[in-house]
């Protein structure tokens, strides 16, 4: 077990188990154990993802949704609305 994984394992223990505790209504079927969640985390994490999402089964979709928001990032630092916003505001006015 590697470094990283071992304190979190120790922290657990040291705070104890609460997976049990204030489920909420969710369905059973979106219920993942806590431990297994973590442990994919840390593989993720060991792997050299910065965002792991155990459920997530395909990596690849994760990936062009990080492309499509990279492709995205220059137009957020524009001091212009863009035209759908420009030419709403001029008829509500």
């Amino acid at each position: 077990m590697n470094e990283r994984r071992q304190r979190l394992h120790q922290t657990k223990e040291i705070q104890g188990d609460n997976t049990d505790r204030d489920r909420g209504s969710h369905a059973d079927s979106y219920e993942a154990e806590v431990e297994d969640m973590v442990d994919a985390a840390l593989v993720g994490l060991d792997l050299g993802e910065l965002v792991t999402i155990p459920g997530l089964h395909s990596g690849d979709e994760w990936t062009r949704f990080e492309a499509a928001r990279r492709a995205m990032l220059p137009q957020f630092g524009t001091s212009v609305p863009a035209p759908r916003y420009r030419n709403q505001a001029r008829r509500s006015a």
